[in-house]
């Protein structure tokens, strides 16, 4: 599927919510509220460069609404539970890695990440 974006077309993320039709047995952790851009930030950054959360689905669910939704530009997931179970089809965190290559808080809502990951 494309998708028509400003006169170029790019391709459609592919939806993986479809796999789980049934609700997670994920127990609900205790969110982190008031925090500041920059420290979700900070959070986001060990999250990536510690746990490559991106291969291993390891990171902070603390900082993510249970609902919330992850698009990148080959994959989209609804869901915090089911976004972790999608990482664990894409990558073998054994053979894979994640190199950072930049994070920062953009305006004062939106957090922007470029990393190469491969595996």
């Amino acid at each position: 599927a494309r998708a028509e974006l400003g006169g170029r077309y790019a391709q459609k993320p592919f939806e993986w919510t479809f796999l789980w039709n049934s609700p997670s047995s994920e127990p609900t952790l205790p969110k982190q509220r008031g925090l500041k851009a920059s420290e979700v930030a900070e959070i986001l950054r060990r999250d990536l460069v510690e746990g490559q959360y991106t291969l291993t689905g390891n990171l902070t669910p603390g900082i993510f609404q249970d609902d919330c939704r992850f698009v990148d530009p080959n994959n989209a997931v609804e869901g915090l539970a089911q976004y972790r179970k999608a990482l664990g089809f894409l990558f073998d965190p054994a053979e894979s890695s994640l190199d950072l290559k930049s994070l920062a808080v953009a305006g004062s809502d939106a957090i922007v990440a470029e990393y190469v990951a491969s595996g």
